[in-house]
């Protein structure tokens, strides 16, 4: 956040008081047998005097205080020397502030994010598959009915590849988003694809490259 924005007479106020905030935490780490781990945690963070953006008036203010609680699992097993794969979740639950808006800030903030993860590792190559699930994100509470459930809960893939042929040199092939999938992280206004406010992410793209490490 640009502090010039954030103070100046135009954007806020230098009456604007700092956002404040505690989080607890509670988990645990386990070893199930040798190649198996896993783990769980819960959280709750009280946050006040949080920051807002009024797109009314183009004014930060405080908007008051915050509750914001969730939970996460992890689960890791390696198949052997080389392979192994991670599977995530995470849950995040923020109450609606009025019977006017969605829970999690007005459904911006998805409730449900998966992670998979492949990875094999060897002296020479080694390569991840990604795929990553952000679900239960249906945007403003007004504009909820107008928002496609493609856009609500979105999946996408992700394929990294690495191989060192000689010592100090590295051959790499990404390829994003696998699925060609139209998603977009700007969520202020998610009905209307190309339309203003509607940032879509990149498509199906690729980089391939070689570096040297002299």
């Amino acid at each position: 956040m640009d502090l010039k924005m954030l103070y100046n007479p135009f954007y806020g106020s230098e009456k604007l008081n700092p956002e404040e905030g505690e989080t607890k935490e509670i988990g645990l780490n386990t070893r199930i047998d040798d190649k198996t781990t896993f783990s769980a945690h819960y959280f709750r963070t009280e946050s006040d005097n949080l920051i807002g953006f009024n797109s009314a008036n183009w004014k930060y203010y405080n908007a008051g205080a915050e509750t914001i609680k969730g939970w996460d699992v992890q689960l890791t097993k390696a198949f052997d020397d080389h392979f192994s794969a991670t599977a995530a979740y995470t849950h995040t639950y923020i109450p609606a502030t009025s019977a006017a808006v969605n829970p999690n800030r007005n459904g911006y903030i998805p409730k449900g994010q998966y992670d998979l993860t492949f990875n094999y590792d060897d002296t020479k190559f080694n390569g991840s598959l990604n795929i990553k699930g952000i679900v239960d994100r249906p945007g403003s509470k007004s504009n909820e009915a107008q928002v496609l459930d493609t856009y609500k809960s979105i999946w996408t893939a992700n394929l990294a590849l690495n191989y060192k042929p000689v010592k100090g040199m590295n051959v790499f092939f990404k390829l994003n988003n696998i699925f060609d999938r139209m998603y977009t992280d700007m969520t202020y206004d998610m009905r209307n694809p190309g339309g203003v406010g509607w940032y879509s992410q990149p498509g199906r793209n690729f980089v391939a490259g070689v570096e040297y490490t002299f």
